[in-house]
């Protein structure tokens, strides 16, 4: 896949330049399906600090990770291809629409693609083995203190009663808006810790199907969880970490209350 990505990043240089980036970005986004949180890391390898900030934006907001993925599909496709689609068109709407808005508001350009395209050789098994084991190592250390701390502090939440109240403020804010039911409240707050175990909460809830596609776009536009806000705030700064923070909460709460008005008409 290493020495696929160039190509791929070459193809969809274009097409990533309208949204405020080149084609580098494409290797973060891809590797966003499978781990959002190491996808950041790897958005220093994008070319400027506005490249940087719109990749992260992107992932935090609208990408899903593997786990998330693999839940929400399994709860949208009993639904019918109608609900898939229209979950689909949504992210994919919402991905487009931010890149589109940060290339306009942030000042700058898009930086140009200079890039090595490798030779086509078969993959070798000890090649792939080598760079494995030294990207698990590197992960394992960037990452795993930050899950650490995410896992203490949502623990310090529920030793002191602060996730409760946090769960009940928010009920008027689902059932009101959103039009779920309040036990939602919990699957949204669940998300921050890892988005698929928010998506998982979901399964228990008794919703007709408007309200289950609903609160999975929710879901997934939700804030990024723990581990990976931390190293947009790492990688970015407070003030970056802090607008992408809200500009999820902020952008979740707008889509799923439209699309809910919009599937009760």
């Amino acid at each position: 896949m290493q020495d696929t990505c160039p190509r791929v990043a070459t193809l969809l240089d274009r097409l990533l330049v309208k949204l405020g980036l080149n084609g580098r970005a494409v290797i973060p986004i891809i590797l966003g399906f499978g781990c959002v949180t190491m996808a950041t890391i790897t958005t220093r390898l994008l070319g400027s600090k506005r490249e940087r900030i719109i990749a992260a934006a992107l992932l935090g907001i609208t990408i899903p990770c593997s786990a998330q993925l693999g839940v929400i599909l399994g709860m949208v496709a009993p639904l019918g291809p109608a609900y898939l689609a229209i979950y689909l068109l949504t992210i994919g709407a919402v991905f487009v629409a931010i890149g589109v808005i940060m290339e306009k508001v942030l000042p700058g350009r898009s930086t140009d693609l200079l890039i090595d395209l490798p030779v086509m050789r078969v993959p070798r098994l000890g090649n792939v083995l080598r760079k494995t084991y030294v990207r698990t190592v590197h992960f394992i250390k960037e990452a795993a203190p930050l899950f650490a701390v995410g896992a203490v502090s949502i623990s310090l939440l529920q030793i002191s009663g602060l996730m409760l109240e946090i769960q009940d403020s928010f009920r008027p804010l689902v059932s009101g808006w959103l039009y779920l039911p309040p036990e939602a409240a919990t699957a949204f707050i669940m998300g921050i810790v890892q988005h698929d175990f928010g998506a998982a909460e979901l399964y228990a809830l008794p919703m007709a199907a408007g309200q289950t596609l609903v609160a999975l776009v929710t879901i997934t536009l939700f804030v990024p969880i723990i581990a990976s806000i931390m190293v947009i705030l790492k990688e970015r700064g407070f003030k970056d970490g802090l607008l992408i923070w809200l500009g999820s909460f902020v952008t979740a709460l707008f889509v799923g209350g439209l699309l809910a008005r919009v599937i009760t008409i």
